[in-house]
């Protein structure tokens, strides 16, 4: 009798990370296997950080500069795991992945520090949208 294998919903690769680009996008070098690697841009899973391109006040501006040191310092040029759902994309192109380093989940190690972008950093038409789809 054949063994039934679940298959997992999510798949995990390999990585290393080449570039912070900012609180919760980097660049990573995948591994595929078989002596194949794959560049790309990622974002995480489930979390925004504070802007650093056009922030909407110096507190967003200052956080989202800690949080991007902090990604720099803890996993830029580390080996990673990833850990992607789908194979999704967000609105820019960017594949969502969680990220994981020496068993730790690195998205909950951000949101632990206090990283994650705030309500009242955001534009109030964003934060009207926001509000809209949270009814819904």
């Amino acid at each position: 009798m054949d063994k039934i294998v679940k298959e997992k919903p999510y798949k995990e690769y390999k990585a290393t990370v080449t570039k912070i680009v900012d609180g919760d996008t980097v660049e990573v070098l995948i591994d595929m296997g078989f002596g194949v690697f794959y560049k790309d841009k990622l974002r995480f899973l489930d979390f925004d950080a504070p802007e650093t391109f056009r922030p909407s006040c110096e507190e967003e501006e200052i956080t989202g500069m800690t949080c991007k040191q902090f990604l720099k310092s803890y996993i830029l040029d580390k080996k990673v795991i990833l850990r992607t759902f789908k194979q999704e994309t967000e609105k820019y192109g960017r594949i969502l992945a969680q990220i994981f380093i020496d068993g730790k989940d690195i998205i909950q190690e951000m949101k632990n520090k206090g990283f994650e972008k705030k309500p009242e950093w955001m534009t109030t038409s964003i934060r009207t949208v926001a509000i809209i789809n949270k009814k819904e």
